[in-house]
């Protein structure tokens, strides 16, 4: 048996696998039970297991059961500080939850073995994703298990052999302005901090006893030659134009420049975790990645491999908001038919957030690294209509928000009040029907039992609320570039007698989007805004239990009366199961309102 659960101790998600252990001696006929042997296995270490240095960091594994739920999964996370249970999340809960991939799902629930390649959308992060085509999908039982292991990635997502294993001891690891992933490149070596990890890895690559990943040194040693002209040029020439540059392989070798933004560069060490190197391997073009404080402007390093382009890396610089500004209006200015004093001009990215702009507010409103619907004007209204931008609602089932305050009634002073013979009668009638009610129930609800039994077990677990959070269902919108590159349009304020005229194009080889509005900085507020949902995460204060619950699932033999989802108040019973309930129920109704009937005539 397998079993999922959160680790107290270390807080890691964690698997437990269980097997019984029976005396199969021969002087006796039977086996009788001794006990149980297990062993719990890290998520962790199950991820380590997988080629991920094949796969590429859009590419990913992943194991359910054969009920759909989740066994590892890179989108499934910890919630509070530890489970009370299996979390139970859906595959569908984490992917995209469409026709093709609820096809997926149901050949992994029945044990087929299949590679299809399907049009969906890589998630760059929280604010961001990109569609793509060629997603891959390869899933296959695991043999004597419930469970099917299936594997993400692009399909020109190749493994690149860098360097002959002969060579190895002729090349060493330079500790300077260098960052390596949390990967166990050595058997048993595991992650330390940067500069011990170095020192640790250079060790066991002269030590023939240790085991190491070939593919992987392979790979970072070669990573290291090709970056290291990189660092030397950085270091002779920087500019107040940006905070860092920096240089992030497919392999896991990060290399930066100053030092004093080791910390940020190390939030993107993991190639996983990286939204420039996800970018990197489908956009081949520049990419612009905005924040507050500036844009971090990017762009691949490729190598031509079997008549494709595999990616080594991405470089970057991380420019600041001044400079950004500086840029784009000095780039404005070689403009003949366009006046910067008399528009508006923003430069998106394709998830809505303002890149830059030719002004610094917009009526109080900053606008560097600010979503575009979080604007006074309703141009994201107008940009999504015409098809510049497409949008999805995403769900999240595995949120956190603050436990909601309980409500408690207060005590008081009451009045003394003696009851008189017509209210006791009143009251002993009323107990008594209480007690039937109660034993209807109870037969009812024993009878029900045996019947249709709920094998739902997503809702049997809790989850332990700690610190005055709780676990809750939150959903936000993600923008994207639709099929519309360029175009004039029109908005309308309420302050203006004449429409507002706007242009929109995209910028070729990127993920920048330039839009022009016709509203010089005297012009009063539109007075209209954005009715469009926010990139924010909201809670969802009522949640469709049985429509989510109305899914495939591979219930117990015994109870495989129909195909189709048990759960809790009877959201997906079969017709059969739902016909005897009408009819118990009307049974025990009548059978209670026959008993309190006797009981008041015989009164």
């Amino acid at each position: 048996m397998v079993t999922f659960y959160q680790e107290r101790v270390t807080e890691e998600l964690t698997v437990s696998i269980s097997q019984p252990v029976y005396n199969n001696s021969d002087y006796t006929n039977t086996s009788s039970l001794v006990g149980v042997a297990g062993i719990d296995v890290p998520i962790k270490t199950l991820k380590n297991l997988s080629p991920f240095e094949d796969i590429g960091p859009n590419g990913y594994a992943f194991i359910i059961n054969n009920n759909g739920f989740l066994i590892l999964h890179p989108g499934l996370q910890k919630q509070l500080s530890y489970l009370s249970g299996p979390p139970h999340i859906d595959l569908l809960d984490v992917e995209e939850d469409t026709e093709i991939m609820t096809l997926i799902r149901d050949g992994m629930i029945t044990g087929k073995s299949e590679t299809v390649q399907i049009p969906g959308k890589i998630r760059i992060d929280d604010h961001h994703h990109i569609p793509h085509n060629e997603i891959q999908f390869s899933y296959t039982p695991i043999p004597n298990t419930p469970y099917s292991l299936g594997l993400v990635n692009l399909k020109n997502s190749d493994h690149m052999v860098v360097q002959k294993p002969e060579t190895l001891k002729k090349i060493t690891l330079n500790i300077s302005l260098t960052l390596l992933a949390p990967w166990e490149y050595c058997k048993n070596q595991l992650p330390g901090t940067d500069i011990d990890q170095l020192m640790k890895l250079q060790a066991s690559m002269k030590d023939k006893k240790k085991k190491c990943n070939d593919n992987l040194i392979q790979g970072l040693l070669w990573s290291q030659g090709w970056t290291r002209q990189l660092l030397q040029k950085w270091q002779l020439d920087h500019s107040q134009d940006f905070f860092s540059r920096s240089v992030f392989t497919r392999f896991g070798l990060s290399r930066f420049f100053p030092n004093s933004v080791k910390p940020d560069v190390a939030r993107w060490r993991d190639p996983w975790h990286n939204p420039a190197l996800r970018r990197g391997e489908v956009n081949k073009g520049v990419s612009v990645i905005p924040h507050p404080k500036g844009a971090y402007i990017s762009a691949p390093v490729t190598i031509k491999k079997d008549k494709s382009q595999v990616l080594a890396g991405v470089v970057g610089v991380n420019f600041t908001a001044s400079a950004l500004r500086h840029h784009f209006l000095e780039h404005i200015k070689d403009s003949e038919w366009l006046n910067q004093e008399d528009y508006l001009l923003l430069l998106l990215d394709d998830g809505g957030l303002i890149v830059t702009a030719n002004r610094k507010e917009f009526f109080g409103v900053t606008l560097q690294g600010r979503f575009i619907g979080d604007l006074p004007i309703p141009i994201l209204n107008n940009l999504k209509d015409s098809g510049v931008y497409k949008m999805d609602i995403v769900v999240d089932r595995q949120a956190l928000c603050e436990q909601k305050k309980l409500i408690e009634s207060s005590a008081g002073l009451r009045s003394h009040h003696v009851p008189n013979i017509f209210t006791l009668v009143i009251n002993l009638l009323i107990e008594v029907f209480s007690w039937t009610e109660y034993l209807r129930y109870l037969i009812y609800s024993g009878v029900l039992a045996v019947l249709a039994p709920s094998v739902d077990a997503w809702t049997e677990w809790g989850i332990t609320q700690i610190g005055g959070l709780e676990d809750c269902t939150k959903e936000r919108a993600v923008y994207y570039f639709g099929d519309m590159h360029s175009l004039p349009n029109t908005m309308k304020c309420t302050n203006a007698s004449d429409k507002i005229p706007f242009w929109a194009h995209r910028l070729p080889n990127t993920n920048a989007l330039l839009v022009a509005i016709e509203m010089n900085p005297n012009f009063p507020e539109c007075g209209v805004f954005s009715d469009l949902p926010s990139i924010h995460a909201q809670r969802v204060e009522e949640v469709e239990s049985c429509a989510y619950q109305a899914r495939f699932r591979k219930r117990p033999a015994s109870q495989a009366a129909c195909n189709a989802t048990v759960g809790d108040g009877g959201c997906n019973r079969c017709p059969q199961q739902i016909e005897i309930s009408v009819v118990l129920l009307l049974l025990m109704l009548a059978f209670s309102t026959g008993s309190v009937n006797s009981i008041y005539h015989n009164n």
